[in-house]
């Protein structure tokens, strides 16, 4: 019997593969509002996994005048660009329907916003086999570790039988500012390197891993 009752899973980097919708509205924002294209040579996994208004700002370089407006823009063409192109990654149905097989609830705790997690979700049909998803709603902007506690008091399940996956650094201080352990999803954005100054407790290649982790 495994000793977590829910496992919780960042949506971008770590469910999908999300970096050509992305990239795509990224740049699509940028041209809309007559900014420059980023270098050739930018790495774009800097924008997965961060909040969006880090990403705008910091990395883009939107003014603070200029955010609201670039947030907007992002925001309404994501649907069609992004989600579009937001893809599953491989065995990770498997995955999922393996911990609730064995009798595991599985959940998402994403920076994504509400609305984009419920039409990511429902354009695989897989909405259904959560016991929660929990992301920022427009006027609500959660951190990491609000969306693991919001999805532990939904669920009645206590933070130490909660394992948080996720692909970046973000992830593993959302769930060591939680109280949560951390399983490190290595075929996401992020790189093993990114964990070491992080505690966390397991790390797969792919995510069948976690079903060996979870349930030995």
């Amino acid at each position: 019997m495994s000793k977590y009752e829910l496992v919780l899973f960042d949506c971008d980097g770590t469910l999908y593969n999300t970096y050509p919708g992305v990239r795509a509205n990224y740049e699509n924002t940028l041209k809309a509002l007559g900014k420059p294209p980023m270098p050739e040579d930018y790495d774009w996994n800097r924008c997965i996994g961060p909040l969006l208004e880090y990403v705008l700002g910091v990395e883009l370089g939107f003014t603070e005048e200029e955010l609201p407006l670039a947030v907007k823009t992002y925001r309404s063409t994501y649907p069609k660009i992004g989600i579009e192109g937001s893809l599953l990654y491989e065995g990770m149905i498997d995955c999922l329907k393996g911990l609730i097989k064995a009798e595991v609830k599985v959940g998402v705790a994403s920076s994504k916003t509400q609305s984009n997690l419920d039409a990511t979700l429902a354009k695989d049909d897989i909405a259904g086999l959560f016991s929660c998803v929990v992301g920022p709603k427009p006027d609500i902007r959660y951190t990491k570790m609000e969306t693991i506690l919001i999805s532990s008091k939904m669920t009645g399940i206590s933070k130490d039988k909660i394992l948080m996956v996720g692909d970046t650094k973000y992830d593993a201080i959302g769930a060591k500012e939680a109280g949560v352990d951390f399983y490190a999803a290595l075929w996401g954005f992020g790189k093993e390197t990114d964990f070491t100054e992080y505690p966390f407790v397991g790390k797969g290649n792919k995510p069948t891993d976690i079903l060996q982790y979870v349930l030995t």
